[in-house]
């Protein structure tokens, strides 16, 4: 591999025995980079894809990406010295497959998770594998999720790996025990249900463990104790063997829970290979080993390495741990160099000399290291003493002193099983069991340990348990929370028995399509969750409902719990989302005191909804738009307005950070600094105690990203837009530059002749209101030239995809202008909060034909600016809701648009989700009174919407439009798509349509690059007029003309 600046690679050792008559191709992923914010950096997993076609021409220039190994082996095996035949195998393998707090909020959807975007990258590189192999490096067991420390990650995780192409797991790495034997067992079951191979394991954990893809085991195998997993692919047998440095909780586990883990020694790998050499032709051992961070192969490593391949494996794959992270790094061609930073000094100056740093290291481990290369995370524990970790070992090092020293941790706590949940004192432990809520004691507290059934109205859609753990025996973790002192708890309660069922069927389930059902809440439903509070004590067992109700069918949740542990805080909003309160329950009593009550026409800005408790409840800082605008207002512990802290015609975002002592605030403004683009975060500080008092700390026309210090007096800054490149500079509490750090290097970009999107901003179909853009060219684009114009949309009403920092990362777009397309996104009327409560609450009942005209003139105005611009061939894309926009728009103006991807569209919003619809578009409440049996009047209040839909528009279209859904989408369900399809039949029009089998509303794997090369052909065919893709198979044809 070649070293190259600014990246972190994985270790990855290659080594091959030339024996056979075959070839083994392996293609291994090791790591994506990006430019971001300075730096050349990791890429992060969650909502990144580095689709544009540039970016994965510099990673192949790279060498970073992956490489390709052919081994054209010579002697032949027995079974083809007759024929002559050279067998060929494909294997593709990634490192370690991780899934972070981070991606697991950003993978969250109304009902559920969606990580399918997160493996784009992967799927790429797979496609033509004949299998995929990785070590997946987490747990699924039934409980809170964790991505950081243990491990456990949400189903659709591993559903997402799945259908990115994996075939193939190991499970020897660090994490595999963090939820024991028992967590192993179940992740291996949930394993096996998606039909993904397992190696790494031993067969006494899963006696039901085949250990091998083939459909028989041989007597031999099945007796014996390999840990392995034999596929035969293409006629080749490959053993894969895999095996982990150790265990993350090594000091917290038995020794017999460690014979689990598949834990790396000469004895154990010696018989797995030597059962593996007389059961296959080839031999991989995938190797959890290495340094944390560093790219240098340890003597460690290399020992293994020998020994491996003396005794008889043919290649090793290795990786470790590790989260792939975004990371700063200054790296010259003299090496890596860590700098100490003092802002109020305005020095930098480096931490230690390299070579210094490493000769001391040496003298204690008598082993060689690359100074040049040196990558440890710094952990300061004092102003002059900082802790590293390198080759599994940690040190401390002063930077005075320069005196090294090995690091001793304190003893740890021997780690309980992941249900227990100790009360603050750790006196009790609450956990779930058959849906309903349990108490025991804690034996090394004096407490009995007999335990203690708390509730038993508990059931299916009404639990104390997580997803479906309560229809299994066994102590699991619970939905209740204990209070921050003493021995009460509390449980916000959804009930959603009576919330109507959904289905979508799993065409590619084995051996026979799988019904999946789920609870679903429809615009308008009668029967929607309830939320109920409860709150317990331990002492006396007993549980109490506390009575929060307000309004009917309202939605619920705690924003707050006391450190004395006596006050509850929760937020209540109104079925029709325009009014709601704070309220504060007396833990003791029970009473429930509205402090905050809030009404908002036409609904409450939920998405920017910030609140803060300050000196534990004595004062409440709440931002609200009642103005018009989102602002601060400043409440005491009653519930009385103390002060309005910022006001005017611009947008204060969600808090970054209080400065307590100083009793100041910081967060970013938007639409505030005459002459700046709205959407740019702008950042300022106000103070609590008085009006409006603003200090605006960042003021160059770009966006801004904030990092504080703990005392607020410095901040790192690093700004950008579309069409600057990243800046990226350390202020002081005035908001003056005192220092500037690093650059990036992008020359080798622009060398490859990327071009950077440019800004543009015009009027919407009202003709005042500026509307801000963002617009890519083909790479060899020539102003003398006619181009069709592309719109890629998104309606909002709380997101518009319009970037406004520097990237090359823009989704689709960059690799669709390559074409010979010029192509735009634009925020209109209706979308983002950014721009104020008028502004985003545009489209409120109005929600298919709120944004068309507004991208119309847009492309219009376009057209009269640049000559370039052909007005006569027009597209428009979009997925989700901009699916829904893109097949308004071309059955609304069909003379206007010429073609137009509609991807999984919300196309009839009387179907759709019920917090969506009823938040952003309206639901009216009726009320009437009705007599029961008895002849009782009461009210009785019911609900209603009613939406427009785009199976109404189907009589307009005339051509040009492709449908797209994934047959499985629990989000936008295929039935919106259906139902399009069905219309414009009846209508007698034509259109196309592409159903992506096993896909939910985020494509994945194969299926997102084969949506994209369609999306391509179907342009080319209406705007190009290039009709090649009707007959040419091959996907990348318009990428290689």
């Amino acid at each position: 591999m070649r070293n190259r600046r600014n990246t972190r690679k994985r270790n990855v050792v290659l080594d091959t025995i030339t024996n056979r008559n075959f070839i083994i191709i392996v293609s291994i992923l090791l790591a994506v980079i990006i430019v971001a914010e300075g730096v050349i950096q990791i890429r992060k997993y969650q909502d990144r894809k580095l689709l544009a076609k540039q970016a994965e021409e510099l990673e192949k220039q790279t060498g970073e990406i992956f490489t390709a190994i052919e081994n054209n082996l010579t002697n032949p095996s027995s079974d083809d010295e007759t024929t002559g035949i050279t067998r060929t195998a494909r294997i593709s393998a990634v490192g370690d497959i991780l899934c972070q707090m981070d991606m697991i909020d950003d993978a969250k959807i109304d009902d559920g998770y969606d990580f399918s975007h997160m493996f784009t990258g992967i799927s790429k590189f797979v496609k033509n594998s004949d299998i995929a192999i990785g070590t997946l490096e987490t747990n699924f067991v039934d409980g809170k999720y964790s991505g950081v420390g243990k491990y456990n990650s949400p189903i659709e995780f591993l559903k997402a790996v799945k259908y990115s192409g994996i075939g193939l797991v190991s499970l020897a790495h660090n994490h595999v025990l963090d939820y024991g034997t028992q967590g192993l067992e179940t992740t291996i079951s949930k394993i096996k249900e998606q039909n993904i191979e397992i190696t790494g394991i031993k067969n006494k954990v899963d006696e039901s463990n085949e250990n091998t893809l083939d459909e028989e085991k041989t007597k031999e195998q099945e007796n014996s104790d390999f840990t392995g997993n034999i596929k035969e692919i293409n006629g080749i047998k490959v053993a894969f063997l895999g095996y982990t440095y150790g265990l993350s909780n090594e000091n917290e586990v038995t020794d017999e829970e460690k014979k689990s883990a598949n834990i790396y020694s000469e004895e154990l790998a010696q018989k797995d290979i030597e059962y593996a050499k007389q059961n296959s032709n080839y031999i991989i051992a995938i190797m959890h080993w290495g340094d944390v961070n560093s790219s240098e192969i340890s003597e460690y490593q290399r020992n293994i390495t020998a020994f491996l391949v003396e005794n008889g494996v043919d290649m090793i794959l290795g990786s470790h741990p590790s989260v792939v992270e975004p990371m700063e790094i200054i790296q010259t061609e003299e090496g890596k160099k860590y700098y100490w930073v003092d802002p109020k000094r305005k020095e930098k100056k480096l931490l230690f000399d390299n070579a210094e740093l490493v000769s001391k290291i040496s003298e204690m481990t008598r082993k060689p290291y690359n100074h040049k290369n040196l990558d440890i995370d710094v952990k300061f524990l004092d102003k002059e003493t900082f802790r590293f970790y390198l080759d599994r070992q940690d040190y401390t090092y002063n930077i005075r002193t320069k005196e090294l020293k090995l690091w001793k941790a304190e003893k740890q706590f021997t780690a309980d099983p992941y249900w227990m949940y100790y009360s603050s004192d750790s006196t009790y432990m609450l956990f779930a069991k058959r849906h309903n809520l349990y108490l025991v004691g804690n034996p090394a507290k004096g407490k009995d340990t007999t335990e203690v059934q708390l509730t038993s109205d508990g059931e299916k859609n009404y639990s104390f348990n997580r997803e479906d753990e309560g229809e299994l025996d066994g102590r699991f973790l619970c939905e209740a929370k204990w209070f921050k002192k003493g021995n009460k708890f509390y449980a916000l309660r959804e009930d959603a028995r009576k919330v109507n069922d959904m289905w979508v069927v799993d065409v590619l389930a084995q051996p026979r399509p799988k019904l999946e059902t789920y609870k679903y809440e429809m615009a308008g439903d009668k029967h929607v969750i309830q939320h109920r509070l409860i709150i317990g004590d331990a002492d006396s067992r007993q549980v109490r409902e506390i009575d929060i109700n307000r309004w009917p069918d309202q939605y619920v949740d705690v924003v707050y719990c006391s450190n004395d542990g006596k006050r509850l805080y929760l937020q209540r909003y109104k079925r029709t989302w325009d009014e709601a309160d704070i309220c504060m329950v007396n833990v003791e009593t029970g009473e429930v005191k509205s402090l905050i009550h809030e009404k908002n026409k036409p609904y409450l800005d939920y998405q920017m909804r910030s609140i803060t408790f300050l000196n534990d409840g004595n004062e409440i800082l709440f931002r609200s738009e009642r103005s018009g605008w989102g602002h601060y207002y400043l409440y005491d512990k009653d519930g009385n307005l103390k002060n309005q802290v910022t006001s005017g015609a611009w947008v204060a975002s969600p808090l970054l950070q209080v400065d307590t002592v100083r009793r100041q605030i910081y967060f970013y403004g938007y639409g505030r600094k005459e002459g700046v683009d709205p959407y740019y975060y702008i950042l300022y500080r106000a103070d609590l105690d008085k009006e409006n008092e603003l200090t605006c700390l960042t003021p160059e026309n770009a966006t801004h990203n904030i990092t504080l210090s703990p005392s607020c007096d410095y901040y790192v800054d690093g700004y950008s837009r579309v069409d600057m490149e990243p800046k990226n500079v350390v202020r002081n509490r005035k908001g003056k530059i005192i220092m500037t750090l690093e650059d990036p290097d992008l020359d080798r970009l622009y060398e490859m002749g990327w071009r950077a999107p440019e800004r543009f901003s015009v009027k919407a179909a009202d003709g005042v209101t500026d509307l801000y853009g963002v617009m890519w060219k083909p790479a060899d684009f020539d102003s003398t030239k006619l181009y069709p114009i592309i719109s890629c949309v998104y309606p909002g009403p709380f997101f518009e995809y319009v970037p406004t920092r520097f990237t090359i990362n823009d989704e689709l777009n960059t690799r669709l202008a390559q074409l010979g397309f010029i192509v735009i996104t634009v925020g209109h009327r209706g979308c983002s909060p950014m721009r104020g409560k008028y502004y985003h609450t545009f489209g409120y009942g109005n929600q298919r034909d709120y944004p068309l005209a507004d991208d119309k003139y847009v492309i219009e105005q376009l057209a009269d600016r640049y000559s370039f611009i052909d007005r006569k061939k027009v597209g428009i894309y979009g997925h989700s809701g901009g699916g829904f926009m893109a097949a308004a728009a071309i059955c609304t103006y069909p003379d206007f648009y010429s073609a137009a991807v509609a991807s999984a569209g919300n196309h009839d919003n009387n179907m759709y989700n019920k917090g969506w619809v009823e938040i952003h578009y309206g639901v009216r409440e009726s009320k009437k009174m009705v007599k029961d049996s008895l002849g009782n009047e009461h009210e009785e209040i019911t609900y209603f919407t009613s939406s427009k839909t785009n199976m109404d528009l189907a009589k307009n279209y005339k051509s040009g439009l492709l449908l797209v859904t994934g047959d499985m989408d629990n989000t936008v369900h295929p039935a919106h798509t259906m139902k399009m399809a069905d219309a414009l039949i009846k209508a007698g029009k034509y259109f196309d349509m592409l159903v992506l089998p096993g896909n939910r509303h985020g494509y994945g794997g194969m299926a997102e690059y084969f949506y994209e090369q369609k999306l391509w052909h179907h342009f080319a065919r209406f705007l190009l007029e290039d009709s090649s893709a009707d007959y040419q198979t091959d996907l990348d044809y318009f990428m290689k003309k």
